[in-house]
């Protein structure tokens, strides 16, 4: 499953739909992908609750420049993942 959101933190934890959809996810055993356009997982929670999350947006990009090339960083990121399971066969 492949689902996302613009930035992927502490409060994504609270009821967020990506991680209603891990959670279900997992009670099925089924993989679940999280492209996010910001990443900020502290406590590694978020880590723990998705087979692989992939930020989508380069870490010194402002927030401006980040919506404008959200469509082109998300393909990037998604060409990324998947020629490195087909590749690997792993979700890494």
């Amino acid at each position: 499953v492949i689902t996302g959101e613009g930035k992927l933190d502490n409060q994504s934890l609270t009821g967020k739909a990506p991680i209603e959809i891990s959670k279900l996810c997992k009670k099925y055993n089924i993989p679940v992908i999280a492209f996010c356009g910001v990443l900020d997982d502290e406590n590694n929670q978020l880590s723990k609750t998705f087979t692989l999350i992939k930020e989508i947006s380069p870490r010194n990009t402002t927030k401006q420049e980040a919506l404008k090339q959200a469509s082109k960083n998300l393909e990037k990121a998604a060409y990324s993942v998947l020629k490195n399971y087909f590749k690997n066969k792993t979700l890494k």
